[in-house]
């Protein structure tokens, strides 16, 4: 299992049931990303256009997109960040 992988199941969501929309900007799941490896003592040196390669290589239902409520930014569409708990 990859980095990647782990980090997608450890800290990402896709959504579970056929219509729930769940969405990442590609930059908040990129520093999301940075966090984890530092957490876990991981050094990579990709920028954020090869993560979400990377992450949608390892997750094949995800898509990358841009939709138009927000401009320019990528998001990655169907997954998200996982709620954290705070304890």
């Amino acid at each position: 299992m990859t980095n990647v992988h782990q980090f997608a199941q450890a800290d990402a969501e896709t959504p579970r049931g056929r219509f729930t929309q769940v969405d990442a900007a590609t930059v908040a799941l990129f520093a999301r990303w940075q966090l984890w490896c530092a957490q876990q003592g991981i050094r990579h040196s990709w920028g954020s256009n090869q993560f979400s390669a990377k992450v949608v290589s390892v997750v094949p239902t995800i898509r990358r997109g841009r939709p138009r409520t927000d401009g320019r930014s990528t998001k990655l569409l169907g997954i998200g960040l996982a709620k954290k708990s705070m304890g």
